[in-house]
């Protein structure tokens, strides 16, 4: 007798075959009690997780068939476990992939927002019996649209829709829906077309500080609030409304998260307001300076990771304008227990290992340089921070402290500080003796200006090697290299009477001054106010 075989039916046929059933049912209910079976076994087909079979369920037309029968209960009384059963249903369909999302929004988008938002501020202001579940399951469906790149503006442009997401955020009691919604703003607000938007439209921005800022609320939540003040900051348009005292108290409050992904949002936002020139000064003023001392904290601590590293000190550098410069150096000084901003970007340029992060410290510091003046707060730590560059072995870092240091020389009032400054007469007489051309001739302008101040000159002739420096200078070393100038520092030394003596002592400087004096009228006076010493 023959044996007759019968193919077996794959789980994808057998869904498929019960997913049309539940449909078809769907669309003939007739009565409320056959649209609440249908709705529930609607539930146990489509309660899983797999996305193509969600793909077949919106192409089969469920999610079509679910939205008619939302609109009719909803519009007719019916009660919650109905509206609660059928937004259940539309969440589970909705777990389908991007495409079919769009497919079914093109089809039935505007009308589904139109009668979700219906839905949600009915539960909202029911003042006895609240659904949580329904909001909830309405919040989902809302984040699986907006976090589809091409439905995102139309979204958010949907009258009413940012004022009812805004709504639910206010409402603590909501809490799942308060997550789900949550994720649906910060989608939205990565689409370039809605931040100006949503950073204008009434409540959102203030929703979002108050959750950064309320510590009752969860470490994820606030994280999220500062995501999302992150994205709007991306704005140009954004970034004079968002540098206000509400919003920088925001990010403050985001300091106390303990979580790496928190602190690269808080260093973000920073970073993106200080692109406006006029937002930089309360940047670096905010509450006498905690951004910024923030930001100098995390710079060189590892614990934050390179990333976050990278941004701080980027952010640093952004925010230190001449115009910045005096009150930053201020407000982080060098104390007993922290290293201040000066100290601090000075080990960032010499000690990080990431390129980007010591230019960003490099260029930060330069601008402070070129600032900063003698008598100011922090003047003496730069002076410090600027000798420890000039034994690197990198060269334009040794380069820019030359550059910087010369035009501090240029100052009369800066002179005495540098000539007190701990290594800076050696360092400066080292790279020259060590150097040839334009750094060599650079060295020798500086410790030539030093001696053009009365009180410094004899510090600097009680140093043998700037001596050694002066001599050869002034003998051998080619006019490009400074000789000139070498030759004008000894007869500097020579118009003060404590280094007149003590030049005179130095037996290679008087053979240098007796040789040039047989052809320079002015290294033979020099000559002879040093031998009243002799």
């Amino acid at each position: 007798m023959a044996i007759k075989v019968v193919n077996p039916v794959s789980p994808t046929q057998r869904h498929r075959v019960a997913n049309q059933h539940v449909i078809d049912r769907l669309k003939l209910a007739a009565t409320q009690k056959e649209t609440i079976h249908a709705v529930e076994k609607a539930k146990k087909i489509f309660d899983h997780d797999n996305t193509a079979m969600h793909d077949e369920e919106v192409r089969s037309g469920a999610a079509s068939a679910l939205y008619k029968q939302l609109c009719l209960c909803f519009h007719t009384g019916a009660s919650k476990g109905q509206v609660e059963s059928l937004t259940a249903a539309l969440e589970m369909v909705y777990r389908c992939s991007t495409q079919y999302i769009i497919d079914s929004y093109n089809d039935i988008g505007d009308g589904l927002i139109k009668v979700l938002l219906q839905v949600i501020r009915k539960e909202l202001g029911d003042p006895t019996d609240k659904s949580f579940s329904i909001v909830a399951n309405c919040g989902k469906i809302i984040k699986y649209f907006s976090h589809v790149d091409k439905l995102k503006q139309n979204l958010a442009t949907q009258e009413g829709f940012l004022a009812v997401l805004t709504e639910i955020l206010a409402n603590k009691a909501f809490d799942e829906a308060r997550y789900e919604t949550m994720h649906a703003i910060i989608g939205l607000a990565m689409s370039e077309g809605n931040m100006i938007l949503m950073a204008h439209t009434e409540g959102v921005l203030e929703e979002l500080v108050f959750i950064s800022k309320r510590r009752e609320e969860t470490d994820q939540m606030r994280r999220w609030a500062g995501a999302a003040l992150w994205s709007l900051a991306g704005a140009e348009e954004n970034r004079e409304l968002m540098c206000c005292e509400e919003i920088l108290n925001a990010i403050d409050s985001l300091s106390d998260v303990d979580c790496r992904r928190t602190t690269s949002y808080m260093v973000s936002l920073i970073k993106e307001l200080s692109k406006l020139d006029q937002n930089k000064s309360p940047l670096v003023k905010h509450n006498n300076g905690s951004l910024l001392r923030r930001l100098v904290q995390m710079a060189t601590d590892d614990e934050y990771g390179l990333e976050s590293i990278r941004k701080a000190v980027m952010t640093l550098d952004n925010i230190i304008c001449p115009e910045t410069v005096q009150d930053a150096a201020t407000l982080c000084p060098l104390t007993e227990k922290r290293p201040g901003l000066i100290v601090t970007l000075t080990s960032v340029v010499l000690d990080n290992d990431d390129p980007e992060t010591r230019n960003g410290g490099l260029s930060a510091l330069a601008e402070i340089a070129t600032t900063l003046t003698a008598g100011c707060d922090e003047f003496d730590t730069l002076l410090q921070c600027l000798v420890s560059f000039l034994s690197s072995g990198e060269i334009k870092f040794r380069t820019m402290a030359v550059l910087a240091m010369k035009d501090f020389a240029e100052s009369e009032s800066n002179r005495s500080y540098m000539t007190e400054c701990e290594g800076l007469l050696d360092g400066v007489t080292q790279i020259a003796l060590n150097s040839r051309g334009e750094e060599r001739a650079d060295c020798i302008h500086i410790l030539y200006d030093l001696t053009c101040y009365e009180a410094s000159r004899e510090t600097i002739a009680l140093n043998d090697d700037l001596m050694r420096l002066l001599a050869d200078g002034a003998m051998s070393y080619p006019l490009e290299e400074g000789r000139n100038l070498a030759i004008e520092s000894i007869i500097n030394l020579s118009k003060t009477n404590a280094s007149q003596r003590i030049v005179a002592e130095n037996r290679l400087v008087m053979i240098t001054v007796l040789d040039l004096s047989h052809k320079d009228e002015k290294m033979r006076e020099t000559f002879k106010r040093f031998a009243e010493y002799m």
